[in-house]
């Protein structure tokens, strides 16, 4: 059997004496199996994150799917600030497969 964890962690750069800073978070997926009695990390993967300023930001969310048995496919969006008040944004898509031990990247 499998079991997945979403961790999340963030920070804030910006302090009273200087000023607004940037603006830092992250969503990662953990995945693990019991092996032999013990738990076996089989995948790590970054869902989310962000990270601001004040004139521009950068971000990316990551969707996951069962493609099929072994398999699953992922999609990440990834946005990135261009400045003055712009947006550049792309799609990154891709398949994780079973090879026996972990998920692994694979056509």
């Amino acid at each position: 059997w499998t079991f997945a964890v979403e961790r999340s962690a963030s920070a804030d750069t910006g302090n009273a004496k200087e000023g607004p800073g940037e603006e830092i978070s992250l969503s990662a997926l953990y995945v693990f199996r019991a092996v032999g009695g013990k738990l076996a990390r089989i995948l790590m993967m970054p869902l989310r994150a962000t990270r601001a300023d004040a004139e521009l930001s950068d971000s990316f969310e990551t969707s996951v799917t069962q493609d099929s048995v072994g398999v699953l496919q992922f999609e990440r969006t990834i946005k990135n600030g261009v400045y003055p008040d712009g947006v550049k944004e792309r799609t990154r898509r891709g398949h994780l497969r079973w090879n026996g031990k972990r998920l692994v990247l694979g056509p």
